[in-house]
């Protein structure tokens, strides 16, 4: 898709990002009380994904249809998982702000984008979930967008764990099968931004 079109729908349908987003914190900050980091908001989080998805989103996305349901799996990646949603959950709520075809393409990403059950980070992204991941489109993206702003997060507050993000980059991207969902020159430009942070 050309980046003006992409831009130009996220401009004309901003009213309708903006209350995504505005009940993604509403779930996260208020029912669920989650912060991001111990002090600020989880939708800060939040925001930081959709940032990234709605920049480079045009790099992947084949439909305008799709566009909103990308936006909105970014806003609910982890309220399966977070804020105690079930499918069902995402899938109802979705329903009000898009029609039922991307309501579904929405949902199947967040639901994709949930850990499973696990005692550690390696137990947690297991083979299982990163084939989940890869089954489902829009998902890798979505979810190296998710990395990428913990990445850059934790590199802006000096946390120890932009190293550890940094460490795992190689695999991650392995599992992720990003030579087949993310763009090769995107991937190339995080790979150097990390590995010079």
């Amino acid at each position: 898709m050309k980046e003006k079109e992409f831009k130009d729908f996220i401009e004309t349908n901003k009213k309708t990002i903006e209350k995504i987003a505005k009940a993604a914190a509403d779930l996260h900050d208020k029912e669920c009380n989650q912060k991001y980091d111990e002090d600020k908001p989880y939708s800060f989080h939040l925001e930081m994904v959709a940032k990234y998805v709605m920049r480079w989103g045009y790099l992947v996305c084949g439909n305008i249809g799709h566009i909103i349901p990308m936006i909105f799996s970014a806003y609910f990646h982890d309220a399966i998982e977070d804020a105690r949603m079930t499918y069902n959950d995402i899938m109802k709520l979705s329903r009000t702000f898009m029609d039922k075809n991307q309501a579904l393409t929405a949902t199947e990403i967040v639901y994709a984008l949930t850990d499973e059950k696990g005692r550690n980070r390696a137990e947690r992204g297991s083979e299982k979930h990163y084939q989940d991941i890869r089954d489902t489109l829009y998902a890798p993206f979505v979810k190296f967008c998710d990395r990428y702003s913990n990445w850059q997060y934790s590199v802006d507050k000096g946390s120890h764990m932009a190293e550890v993000y940094r460490k795992e980059m190689p695999l991650f991207l392995d599992k992720l099968g990003y030579d087949k969902f993310v763009p090769k020159d995107l991937v190339n430009m995080v790979l150097e931004e990390i590995n010079k942070g």
